[in-house]
Parts: structure tokens; C-alpha cells; sequence
């Protein structure tokens, strides 16, 4: 650790620890952005316009789905541990496909992106080849941007994508094509929202599935069987005969489909969170979706009302009111750090809805040794203080092990008891 200087407090800091956290829930995304001067509505258009951007340059480029999703969720992570950040959300929209390319092994130069980008948006100028000079400023600061999305990340390279899973499901269930091509364009429309960090690949597959079903009128996702919920269209603000939605919605009256959640390794309260994620985006921002268009905004009402009549059955409360209530919350909340300052204890990762277990059976696979060490004078980040601030002296570590960290931390406060820090 570098020794303080003089016109820095004498008080020891510890070096900073920060364990990759590949899913963060909803108590974790509040405290990482606090103090957040875009609003929320307009922080949800800013990745909107990012997602049609990175949609665009990959169709150019070739880039498969599954480098898109990664940078979107490459894009909503570096933006919450960085929410102050200096740059245009266009060039950390670039710098987070350009990292994204790396991850997924689908390797593009930083200035062809770049070029694509720019002859994409101005159509009128001569086009740009990778070359040009004009594209040094901004190559700089996709360089050091793509440095903050590998903090943010932990230095964790692992990706997990929804598709394989929302194949599987849809043999499973017996789930009709139409359907799943049609949940298939729900879970592209989720990386728009934060439900591409919240939401385990298993939960967001099954999200897309139960709202692409109920928009056709299979009740999907039902926990038992012999449950009856009253059709969305009873006592519903929206009149049925009045109803104008271009995609004709039915009511899901007709066969009913149960998903025993805990042989995915979830719960019904998680993938609900996850489903109001992407019905909110829908509501919000409907015609620019993929999906929005095609069944308008009453069909996605109703399927929030059907989905918010049995998770009452099921004594789940909607929109993350359950802790009030004193009800098992839609997502885990817990305190402590969010991959900084002191570590969590076990629950941390969210052990209600099978994230926790998760992650020990990762550790029990081998996987919990990696840690990378970083220089000095990188983010901040002990606790209470904000993620923001670089003053800080000393190392950082990043690592992907719940063991190892705690193993660090004991260290370190061993050293702190013995003067040493």
C-alpha cells in the first residue's frame, strides 16, 4: 500500500476489495445511484438510444445477439458505479461494445465501431474509414472508458445470455413458435431496462415466455394448478369491447401451463420482479420496442393486472412493497456493500431467489480463485464514501471468490489491529 502523504488525514484506510457481483438486486441498485442527476425517465430514453445504437453498428458489423446483450448490460453497469461520468452516453455506448466484442471472442478494432457508428449517423457527410483522424479524440476515450467498464465488471469475464434457456423452456413447456419468437424479442427488449442485471438468464427467459404467453392467452407461469384467477378483462379499467390494441389481446383464459420455479433455481416473486421490469418499459416507452407496437399499451396493462392477481394469491405484494408489508421480498434486500468496503455475509447475493446458492456452487466448481490486482489510485470505494472518488491511496482488488475476499478481509483487519494500516 502507497504510504499517505502529508496534507492526507492520518487515520489508516484499508486497500479496497471488490468481489465480482454478476447480479445486483434492487436494494443494491438504489445505493449505487443516490445522487443521480438524470431523472429516471430520462436515464431509461439514454439506454434506449444507446440499445438502437448498438443495435445498429452490430447489424453492420455482423455482431451476434449475444455480444449486443453483453454490451447493453456492459453499458447499465459501468453507468451505475460511474453515474457522474464525464463522457457522451453515445461514447460509452461504443466503448461498451467495443469491450463487449472481447468478451463474447467477436474481436472488432475500437475504430472500425467507431467508423461505423459515425457514417451511420451522419448519412449525409462522406463516409469515415477506420483511419481517419477525425476519430483520435474519440478513440482516447473509448480507451479510458473501457478501463471503467472493466472495474465495474470486477474484472469478471464470465458471460451468461437468456437464449439458451428460453429454447429449453419453450421444448419444456411445449411453448408454440410464434410465441417464443415472440419472447424471444421481449428478453432483447429487457436489455434496455436494468432487468439484464437484476434477472439470472433462467429468470429472464421465463419472464419473456410468461408475458409473450399471456399476451396470447395461455396463462403461463401459474405456481398450482387448481388456483383460479379472475380473467384480466373483470373489473379491469380498460373496457374489452372498446379495447384498440393493434394486437387484438385475449384475455389468458384458455389453457393454463405451471412452472414448479424452484426446479430453475428461482422463485415466482424474483421472476415477477422481472417481468414488472419490462412491463414499466413497455408502459413507458412503447413505440420504442420491439414488441410494443404490435400489441399496444392495454394488452400489457391487463398482463400486469393478471400477473399482480396471483402474486396476491401468492402473498406477494407488486413493485418491491413486500418488505412494509413484512411479506418475502420480490427481490432480496440486504445491507452492507455492494462489491466494496467491509464484505457480506452470506446472504448477500441473494439467497430468496437461489442467486446465493448459485454462486457457492461456482465456488464448488473451481472457479474462486481468480483475483486481479489493480494499481494504485483507482476507485474509491470504502464504505459510506462515494464510488465516484479516486483520492484514494492503496490498491485495489478485484476477485471472483466469496472465500477469497473474506480470507482479504481478515488480513487486512488484522493488519489495521496491528498498526500496520
Amino acid at each position: 500500500m502507497a504510504p499517505a502523504s502529508d496534507d492526507e488525514s492520518i487515520e489508516p484506510r484499508p486497500r479496497v476489495l471488490q468481489r465480482s457481483r454478476p447480479y445486483l438486486n434492487e436494494q443494491m441498485i438504489t445505493d449505487l445511484k443516490p445522487n443521480r442527476v438524470l431523472t429516471q425517465s430520462r436515464d431509461q430514453q439514454g439506454a434506449i438510444h444507446v440499445f438502437n445504437m448498438v443495435w445498429a453498428v452490430s447489424d453492420v458489423l455482423g455482431f451476434p445477439n449475444r455480444t449486443r446483450c453483453t454490451a447493453m448490460a456492459l453499458y447499465h453497469r459501468v453507468r451505475l458505479y460511474y453515474p457522474d461520468i464525464d463522457y457522451n452516453i453515445a461514447d460509452v455506448g461504443l466503448a461498451s461494445l467495443f469491450t463487449a466484442s472481447k468478451f463474447e471472442d467477436t474481436l472488432k478494432k475500437s475504430l472500425e465501431i467507431q467508423a461505423v457508428a459515425y457514417n451511420i449517423r451522419y448519412t449525409t457527410d462522406e463516409p469515415l474509414n477506420s483511419d481517419s483522424p477525425l476519430l483520435e479524440d474519440q478513440h482516447r476515450r473509448i480507451i479510458g472508458i473501457e478501463r471503467q467498464i472493466l472495474e465495474a465488471c470486477s474484472f469478471d469475464f464470465r458471460t451468461r445470455h437468456h437464449q439458451p434457456f428460453l429454447i429449453k423452456f419453450s421444448k419444456y413447456y411445449n411453448i408454440s413458435k410464434a410465441i417464443t419468437a415472440l419472447a424471444w424479442l421481449i428478453a432483447l427488449d429487457a436489455h434496455k431496462t436494468l432487468a439484464c442485471l437484476k434477472a439470472t438468464p433462467q429468470e429472464l427467459a421465463l419472464a419473456a415466455l410468461i408475458i409473450a404467453a399471456r399476451l396470447k392467452g395461455i396463462r403461463l407461469g401459474v405456481t398450482q394448478l387448481n388456483t383460479t384467477t379472475p380473467s384480466s378483462a373483470t373489473n379491469s379499467p380498460i373496457d374489452p369491447s372498446t379495447t384498440t390494441s393493434p394486437g387484438n389481446f385475449t384475455p389468458s383464459t384458455g389453457p393454463t401451463v405451471q412452472i414448479v420455479y424452484d426446479k430453475w433455481k428461482t422463485t415466482f416473486a424474483a421472476v415477477l420482479e422481472t417481468c414488472h421490469d419490462i412491463l414499466d418499459l413497455y408502459t413507458d416507452h412503447l413505440h420504442h420496442t420491439f414488441v410494443g407496437p404490435r400489441n399496444g399499451a392495454d394488452a400489457f396493462i391487463r398482463v400486469r393486472i393478471e400477473l399482480n392477481r396471483e402474486a396476491k394469491n401468492e402473498g406477494i405484494l407488486p413493485n418491491n412493497n413486500n418488505v412494509a408489508a413484512g411479506l418475502l421480498p420480490a427481490s432480496p434486500v440486504t445491507p452492507g456493500g455492494y462489491g466494496y468496503g467491509s464484505s457480506y455475509g452470506d446472504n448477500s447475493n441473494g439467497n430468496v431467489n437461489g442467486r446465493g446458492e448459485r454462486e457457492r456452487g461456482r465456488e464448488r466448481d473451481g472457479e474462486e480463485e481468480v483475483v486481479v490486482t489493480a494499481g494504485d489510485k483507482i476507485r474509491g470505494g470504502a464504505k459510506g464514501q462515494q464510488l465516484t472518488d479516486r483520492s484514494l491511496h492503496g490498491s485495489v482488488r478485484f476477485t471472483l471468490s466469496k472465500r477469497r475476499e473474506d480470507e482479504e478481509w481478515k488480513a487486512i483487519n488484522k493488519a489495521v489491529e496491528r498498526g500496520e494500516l
